[in-house]
């Protein structure tokens, strides 16, 4: 019978305590949890792409967008110098009216109408060389025409860059709404998930070393501290990591 008071008999306890788990089970764990590592780390290196994709559409649409603001602000300085031309034509035709006005005056009717009707076709035709450099669209110069207006169509250059920045995102070769600081954030927020899903892989990687540590440890309390550390970190990194960031 052995002796109780025998230091070999408690170390004898000890291992048959400690033994008490079926001899597979830790090893299936240790495999589990190197497995669950190796997903987490696949997922960082999955966003890690998808971080890598928002960056280049970031950058992609940054350019695009400025490709556009250039070809607007190009548009609007060529609408101007074109409404230079327009308004000199238009104060071209109304200093004609006022020699015709002096004509008539004078009893030249004759000289009065011809004057007023060059007046009228200068007039017209700086009207029809400013829509067709883009400078007004039909409904301006219909509105003047109803009106029977002699004096030139405001211009605003605000207004005006606006209506090209519309136009340069939304015609047909546009690549549509651009949002690159949307994507940039997209980005960040991608690889602070990455950082995360990295971060829990390591402490997956120390719960696998916990539990090694408790499948070649032949002391009872060891091994079970080293599975209660070993299924503590497990269950707390897989937990908020599937909850949250994966």
């Amino acid at each position: 019978m052995p002796d109780p008071d025998d230091p070999d008999h408690d170390n004898d306890h000890d291992e048959e305590q400690g033994r008490r788990l079926p001899p597979w089970l830790l090893p299936l764990v240790i495999g589990l949890v190197t497995i669950s590592a190796g997903v987490v780390t696949w997922r960082a290196g999955q966003l890690g792409s998808s971080a890598a994709f928002e960056d280049r559409q970031s950058v992609g649409q940054t350019i695009a967008q400025q490709e556009q603001r250039t070809e607007a602000g190009l548009a609007t300085v060529n609408d101007a110098v074109g409404y230079v031309d327009y308004a000199a034509s238009f104060a071209e035709a109304a200093a004609a009216d006022d020699l015709a006005d002096e004509a008539e005056a004078q009893g030249n009717t004759a000289v009065a109408e011809t004057l007023r009707s060059g007046a009228d076709r200068l007039r017209l035709t700086a009207s029809q060389k400013a829509q067709a450099v883009g400078v007004f669209g039909n409904e301006s110069l219909l509105q003047q025409a109803v009106a029977n207006s002699t004096d030139p169509i405001p211009f605003d250059i605000e207004e005006q860059l606006a209506a090209r920045n519309a136009e340069v995102s939304t015609g047909i070769t546009s690549p549509g709404d651009l949002d690159p600081d949307g994507w940039a954030e997209r980005a960040d927020a991608t690889r602070t998930r990455v950082r995360a899903l990295r971060l829990a892989a390591a402490l997956l990687l120390m719960s696998a070393v916990a539990f090694t540590v408790a499948q070649l440890a032949t002391g009872r309390r060891v091994r079970q501290v080293a599975v209660v550390l070993g299924s503590g970190i497990y269950l707390l990194i897989m937990g908020t990591t599937l909850t949250s960031v994966f």
